[in-house]
Parts: C-alpha cells; sequence; structure tokens
C-alpha cells in the first residue's frame, strides 16, 4: 500500500469518513500527561503525537506515515490542532481554545529547546542552557496540555478518563526516567554551582 509521507490532514467535514468504533484522536487523562511529558524531559511528546496520528489514520482511513509526522513534528502541530478543531466543530461542542496560536507556541518552544540543546558550551555555558531548557520544558507541557484537552473534548472524552490510568509499560518509563531525572538534576546543581563559585 502506497503512503504519502507529506499528505494534508486537512479535509472537509463532509469528506470525512469516520470509523464509529475508533477515535480520531488519543484522550490522556491530565496526570498520566504531565508525569509522561514532564519526567521523559519531553520525549513524550515524540509518542504522544505518534498515537494522535495513528488514531487519525485508522479513523479516517487517511494515507499517511504516522512514524514520519512524530519525529518531524515540528512541521505538523499545525495541522494537527487544525484536525483537532475541525473534529470539536463536527461534534458541535463549545470549547474556547486557539489552535493556531497554540501550535506556534509549541513550535517555537520546541526550537528554542532544540537550540539549548546543541549550542556549544562557549556559545549559551551549560550552566545558564541546562537551567533554561528546564524552565522552557514546563510552559511547552502547558501548551501541549491545551492540545490535548480540545483532543480530549474531540474525544467525547473531556476529562481523559479512558486513558487515565498508568500502564506497566508507563511504570517502567517512569521509574527509569525518574532516576535519569534525579542525575541530571544533580548533575545540573553541580553545573550551576561551580559555574558561580569557580
Amino acid at each position: 500500500m502506497e503512503q504519502d509521507l507529506f499528505v494534508s490532514p486537512a479535509l472537509a467535514a463532509g469528506d470525512v469518513a469516520v470509523r464509529e468504533d475508533r477515535r480520531a484522536f488519543q484522550p490522556v487523562g491530565k496526570a498520566k500527561f504531565f508525569t509522561l511529558y514532564l519526567l521523559t524531559f519531553g520525549m513524550y511528546h515524540i509518542v504522544w503525537f505518534y498515537l494522535h496520528w495513528a488514531n487519525f489514520k485508522v479513523a479516517r482511513k487517511e494515507p499517511m506515515w504516522p512514524v514520519a509526522r512524530s519525529v518531524f513534528a515540528l512541521f505538523f502541530t499545525h495541522a494537527l490542532t487544525s484536525e483537532i478543531d475541525q473534529e470539536i466543530s463536527r461534534r458541535d461542542v463549545r470549547h474556547a481554545w486557539a489552535p493556531k496560536a497554540l501550535a506556534t507556541t509549541v513550535v517555537l518552544l520546541s526550537l528554542f529547546l532544540w537550540v539549548m540543546g546543541r549550542a556549544p558550551s562557549d556559545v549559551i555555558p551549560d550552566a545558564v542552557a541546562i537551567p533554561l531548557s528546564f524552565v522552557a520544558l514546563v510552559p511547552l507541557a502547558l501548551a501541549c496540555w491545551s492540545i490535548q484537552d480540545a483532543a480530549n473534548i474531540a474525544c467525547g472524552d473531556p476529562k481523559g478518563e479512558t486513558n487515565a490510568k498508568f500502564s506497566w509499560a508507563n511504570w517502567i518509563w517512569i521509574v527509569l526516567f525518574g532516576l535519569l531525572m534525579l542525575f541530571v538534576l544533580m548533575g545540573t546543581l553541580l553545573i550551576v554551582v561551580d559555574a558561580f563559585i569557580g
């Protein structure tokens, strides 16, 4: 089966054939979302994006490659928020949100984190880049949650109750990344202290 990597997901409402047994997006509970997003240093973003596009592909029978859309999420963030907004409209549900502004915020913060992670230490010292990355991760998670909140509404599950419990795989990631987070925070503290004392 031929798949077009960059096929546009934007379809007119009348052209969409929705499978009733499959939601177009992935619902997620708030506590689960923030725990996985923050403890994985935002790497949950890739999985989160993949699950949305994988659901969308099946529900809409849309030829696309969800893996590519998750890896190159920056290029598909606006498309995702647009599809979520269209689904909310189809359901005739009121939800005050700004899909384009949220998508732009996610893209800009993601680019900022990418720059902080790759900037040479003689340009941006680690004592500055690492703390800034941690700080920027919080508004990024909040912006992504606003998108997820809209996706939950689009799924007819406003609180994400159908996907609020942690699976055994979630717990494995929580433990592994929790330990990693502890080591990174300790290392960051040492770098910052050394920068100011040394």
